[in-house]
């Protein structure tokens, strides 16, 4: 699944630099998630929050670079 959506963004009408942040930032994506796994096995009750908002914020900014650029 994953190849199939950073595939798609090589057949977006965009500037090289622009494909770039999408692929920069979805990696960003997948980073967090194993740094948050990783915290969830070792640690326990708030600092496993602290990691599922760092995920959910690397998400977020992922979402904001589709939306901006799309939208330019």
């Amino acid at each position: 699944m994953c190849n199939i959506y950073f595939a798609g963004i090589i057949f977006i009408d965009i500037s090289l630099s622009l494909k770039l942040i999408l692929v920069i930032t979805g990696f960003l994506v997948l980073i967090v998630e194993l740094i948050n796994s990783a915290i969830e096995n070792t640690v326990d009750l708030i600092i496993k929050d602290i990691g599922s908002t760092a995920v959910m914020f690397s998400i977020i900014l992922h979402l904001l670079c589709w939306f901006f650029i799309l939208l330019n």
